[in-house]
């Protein structure tokens, strides 16, 4: 009995946890499989993109198992032509995320409108201090203002080496900028010289706000860095989102109009004559003049709601496109098959 007395319990030492690495290796469990049943309890972005629902999940599981039985290999390019071709025969259009009427739901809206009611009061911005920009595939960069003003565009020509004569015509604006790019499009380079044309130009007391679309792959740090010495406020818009809140889309499709126009009346009184790069100015310009007014350049902006700020005006239909992709998980019914199909070389 006196032996039992100085007998110890034993400490319970609790085993440190392993990771999912080893949970995979020592369950022969796919660890994406895991990492999967981990996240399944995050919530999901309100946006995220529906392909399939669930029960033609399952009929792929069930394809994909089939197959699987019958010792054919499946690879992750046969398992993508299979959903493919499986939404081909349902007639299902636009399999791309590329869709901007599926972008513009209310919550992006509303935030749109509050950045930019903190920005204009914040920063007691007034109309002739607001200013959009927008590139587009004629090589054409458009600056307009709330004020009703615009600057004379920036102009980006093909080419590696500059090109005399190009702006001797009468017909076009002293202060119009040209650039030249191998691919025509515009890069950091060409967005630095839009920069200080932009500050060059505009007349108003600092700061500005400037708004672009999302394509940034041309705004680098040397840009951002004149524009914050130069108080020019940068706001991107929200990707997809430029049909509704980009004030130079609206009357682009009528400048493009314009510019046809222009180019067969030049074409019928120059003895079927083309339109050059020497003549591109002229032509543009006589479109560029009769497509952006005042009063246009007005209604663009009052159209978008940003000057006077007025998030009302955007019409509900804008919004229709994009509940589709508001499904909420848990009233779609869940795959019958919780069975992993991909392939994982390390497990």
């Amino acid at each position: 009995m006196e032996l039992a007395k100085d007998i110890k319990p034993e400490k319970h030492v609790s085993a440190p946890p392993l990771s999912i690495h080893q949970v995979a290796l020592k369950y022969g469990v796919a660890k994406q499989t895991l990492y999967d049943a981990i996240a399944k309890d995050a919530p999901k972005c309100p946006d995220s993109f529906i392909l399939l629902i669930a029960e033609e999940e399952n009929e792929l599981v069930e394809y994909c198992l089939n197959m699987q039985s019958l010792e054919f290999g499946l690879t992750k390019e046969a398992i993508n032509t299979m959903v493919v071709q499986m939404l081909t025969t349902k007639n299902k259009k636009n399999l791309t995320k590329n869709r901007p009427t599926t972008k513009a739901n209310l919550i992006v809206i509303q935030n749109h409108f509050a950045t930019l009611e903190k920005l204009i009061y914040e920063n007691c911005l007034t109309p002739d201090r607001i200013w959009n920009m927008d590139k587009k595939h004629i090589s054409v960069c458009f600056t307009i203002s709330a004020a009703r003003m615009y600057i004379l565009p920036l102009l980006i020509y093909k080419g590696v080496r500059g090109i005399e004569g190009l702006l001797t015509d009468i017909s076009v604006l002293p202060g119009t900028v040209i650039a030249f790019t191998e691919t025509r499009y515009m890069h950091e380079d060409i967005f630095r010289i839009y920069t200080e044309h932009f500050s060059n130009s505009i007349l108003s007391t600092y700061p500005v706000l400037l708004m672009l679309d999302r394509a940034t792959s041309h705004i680098d740090l040397t840009s951002i860095k004149y524009c914050q010495e130069n108080n020019i406020l940068l706001y991107v818009l929200l990707l997809n989102t430029t049909h509704i809140f980009q004030p130079s889309e609206i009357p682009f499709k009528k400048l493009k109009s314009e510019y046809d126009k222009a180019s067969d009346r030049y074409h019928i009184n120059n003895n079927l004559g083309v339109v050059t790069k020497y003549l591109f100015t002229q032509v543009f310009s006589e479109a560029f003049h009769k497509m952006y007014t005042p009063n246009m350049i007005r209604h663009t902006f009052a159209t978008t709601g940003i000057w006077p700020l007025n998030p009302d005006v955007i019409n509900p239909e804008c919004l229709m496109p994009s509940l589709a992709m508001f499904q909420s998980v848990s009233s779609s019914p869940k795959p019958t098959h919780e069975c992993n199909t991909r392939i994982n070389r390390f497990t």
